[in-house]
């Protein structure tokens, strides 16, 4: 049996192996830069800005608003909590959260741009929460915010089968 374990463990057709280990998004001791907090910030302000501009031409309860507004709503009230929840994943360090935001940064440009009509309240409120996204996510793409979210090293020894 142990002549078996010793071909294996040489077997030039074996699969490598490599450690697997959860990477924490931070550690307790990595100071977090000053341009991280205050993108974090800005993406909040932008969340707040934004509930306004739902309402500008759109009113679900208006009565003569059915089942599909209120589904809408509901929609709605959905994506904001995911909204809030990224932010709060941005801000203890997760990078995912960073890349996803930018993703949705480049839908909402699209959307803007799309002929869709809208007032020019509605607009200017669309830019002005874009443009705080743009500066949020520089400040965390940008040194130092960058180095905050790379990844660190984990603590494990690779065995090496030869």
């Amino acid at each position: 049996m142990e002549e078996t374990n010793q071909t294996a463990a040489r077997n030039p057709y074996a699969p490598p192996a490599a450690p697997v280990a959860d990477v924490a998004p931070t550690k307790a001791g990595t100071p977090r830069p000053a341009t991280v907090p205050w993108a974090v910030g800005l993406l909040w302000l932008e969340l707040a800005l934004s509930v306004p501009g739902i309402f500008l031409t759109w009113q679900p309860w208006q009565p003569s608003a059915g089942p599909v507004a209120w589904t809408a709503a509901a929609v709605i009230c959905a994506a904001f909590a995911l909204n809030a929840w990224v932010i709060y994943e941005i801000s203890i360090g997760s990078r995912w959260a960073r890349v996803f935001t930018s993703m949705i940064l480049g839908t909402r440009i699209a959307v803007l741009r799309l002929p869709i009509p809208k007032s020019r309240n509605e607009t200017v409120l669309w830019a002005v929460c874009s443009a705080l996204v743009v500066v949020a996510l520089c400040l965390l793409f940008i040194a130092p915010g960058r180095r905050w979210f790379r990844p660190r090293p984990v603590n494990v020894t690779p065995t090496l089968r030869v």
